[in-house]
């Protein structure tokens, strides 16, 4: 019996592991040079919508940025933080998303929707660069 109880927990944790990813912060991403503080701005402040993100300047830092997403009963929410160059996307907080301070790891969808985040900002980045 003890042995049943023993396999039943590893198996809880291993499905429970399999669901989950270590959490990172997303750096390094690249604004085009020349652009404008407003330009980039705007083109932050205009993407997302798409994958149903909402984002507003945060009052963190004058260069930084919160995005919210609500999918079902998952809640995620970002921060972005634009250097002169580039931006980086920090984990800021969540709910329903399995995330675990102590062991570093979050729900293995958190990179799928901070991706096409990130897809969003480089491709309104790109055409406020064009339209220069």
């Amino acid at each position: 019996m003890k042995n049943i109880i023993l396999s039943l927990i590893a198996l809880l944790f291993a499905v429970s592991c399999a669901n989950t990813k270590p959490l990172r912060s997303l750096e390094n991403n690249k604004i085009p040079s020349g652009l404008s503080a407003e330009k980039i701005e705007k083109a932050i402040l205009s993407s997302g919508r798409t994958n149903g993100w909402e984002l507003m300047k945060s009052k963190k830092s004058a260069n930084s940025y919160l995005g919210k997403l609500y999918i079902r009963k998952h809640y995620l929410e970002v921060l972005i933080v634009t250097e002169k160059n580039s931006y980086t996307v920090l984990y800021n907080d969540s709910r329903f998303m399995k995330y675990n301070s102590a062991s570093g790891v979050i729900h293995r969808n958190y990179y799928l929707w901070v991706s096409n985040l990130i897809a969003e900002i480089n491709n309104e980045l790109k055409i406020a660069k064009h339209h220069e």
